[in-house]
């Protein structure tokens, strides 16, 4: 065992593993997004899958004239297969053009280390799991390091494996099985080479058809449109693709007006739909977004979806504003009868407007006025305690009630001031006579309000 350990070290420095760490680039790759159609989408970095989308950044331009959009796409638009191949390639060669170097030797440094100590060691068991704790440590970096020296790796694992089960046997084990694979092979992808402008602006005009966002979309076919300015003029290749990206641009400007006005007419139709109660005109409203939808193409996914969750709430609100107005009209006889029965009691009141008027200003009346509206305020008060209040009408009967109240004491208590000359109990008086008038202006706005149909609560 000794001498194999001693073996496998001069095996190590034969074959390269002890080797200087050396600087990691900074550059940032160039991954590929394959869409579902074959178009090979340029990510700048490594992309993200979030939910049921994927998220890239696409550059559009090159070198210091560059531009960076974020893009997501539906997964469902993305083979996940082919972009997955294509990045481990881009992060295996990354790796080994950058970490893989310093980190092979770090681990090679690691594992010399642990090979000495093992040779020095006296007991079996306690050299079987040290060896089987440096065969592990090979198997999680092989599992980390893309494929990155992946032969030698191998042939590593494999010397150490029949070491271990030299050791096993001598330990007195009989029966036990061993992975001999580090089970991660180097991607064969190649890699395409960086796109020109060109390219990016072509390649742009996917992504944009590809994204879910109107304002990303925009956003890419403006960014294109501006590369796309500063390719040279005469190249037939860079008319092309100006005139595409113009087209796109155009094209996608009106599709946005296209479902922007259908979201604003849907929207206020639903508004009144839901004012009426009117649960059958927003299915109607429904089938029509879905209609437009179909026609243009479906290219407004994530405006659709929102708009139809409009119509969702729309469609619950005006069943709610239909329990409202049927139940309304049924009560709308009622509040019709009170309102008959209130006529007389809200035309006494009219007429004692100048006097509370009069009151509020300390204008007067004169007493012989003072001891009328007395009078007449009194036989309101009876004239009110004996109404029949219909559920519909009960804001009106309480504001009612409470101008009556305030106009009875206005009046007695400017009856006072007269009587006693007293500034104060004047001042009082005007006081309360201004809250009855206002009362009374109330009174009737809620009462007019309860014979119209109820509005829906926004």
């Amino acid at each position: 065992m000794r001498r194999w350990l001693l073996t496998a070290a001069a095996w190590m420095m034969l074959t390269g593993w002890f080797v200087t760490p050396v600087a990691a680039a900074t550059t940032t790759p160039l991954f590929r997004v394959y869409l579902t159609d074959g178009t090979a989408l340029v990510c700048w970095g490594d992309y993200a899958r979030v939910g049921d989308r994927l998220v890239l950044t696409v550059p559009i331009g090159t070198g210091a004239r560059a531009a960076y959009e974020f893009v997501s796409i539906a997964i469902e638009k993305v083979d996940l297969i082919k972009t997955e191949r294509y990045a481990e390639s881009v992060r295996a060669t990354q790796f080994a053009a950058t970490r893989g170097k310093a980190e092979f030797a770090a681990l090679s440094d690691r594992l010399a280390a642990e090979l000495s100590a093992i040779s020095l060691m006296t007991d079996v068991k306690a050299r079987l799991g040290a060896a089987e704790q440096a065969r592990q440590m090979l198997l999680d970096w092989a599992a980390s390091s893309h494929g990155y020296k992946a032969k030698e790796v191998q042939q590593m694992l494999q010397m150490l494996d029949s070491a271990i089960i030299d050791l096993r046997v001598a330990a007195g084990e009989s029966r036990f099985t061993m992975n001999l694979s580090a089970d991660r092979m180097p991607a064969n992808v190649p890699l395409r080479a960086a796109p020109t402008a060109a390219e990016t602006v072509r390649l742009a005009i996917k992504a944009a058809a590809a994204a879910d966002s109107d304002d990303t979309r925009r956003a890419i076919l403006a960014r294109a449109r501006a590369v796309a300015a500063a390719l040279p003029s005469k190249d037939e290749k860079s008319a092309k693709i100006k005139a595409t990206v113009d087209r796109e641009l155009a094209a996608a400007m009106r599709v946005e007006t296209s479902y922007a006005r259908l979201d604003r007419d849907v929207r206020d139709l639903a508004e009144k739909a839901i004012d009426r109660g009117d649960v059958a005109a927003i299915e109607v409203l429904r089938a029509r977004v879905l209609k437009t939808d179909r026609l243009m193409g479906k290219q407004r996914k994530e405006a659709v979806t929102a708009l139809l969750e409009e119509l969702d709430r729309a469609t619950d609100a005006a069943a709610q504003q239909r329990l409202v107005l049927d139940h309304w009209e049924a009560l709308r006889g009622e509040i019709l009868t009170y309102q008959k029965d209130t006529a007389g009691l809200l035309k006494t009141l009219a007429g004692l407007v100048n006097e509370l008027t009069a009151i509020k200003k300390m204008t007067g009346p004169p007493l012989t006025a003072l001891v009328t509206a007395e009078r007449q305020t009194a036989a309101v008060g009876t004239l009110y305690t004996n109404l029949v209040v219909p559920e519909g009408a009960a804001a009106a009967h309480s504001l009612l009630g409470l101008a009556i109240g305030q106009a009875e004491l206005a009046v007695r208590t400017r009856h006072r001031a007269v009587e006693t000359r007293e500034l104060a109990a004047a001042k009082e008086a005007g006081s309360i006579a201004a809250d009855a008038l206002e009362r009374l202006t109330q009174a009737r706005t809620a009462l007019a309000l309860a014979l119209k149909p109820p509005r829906a609560v926004r």
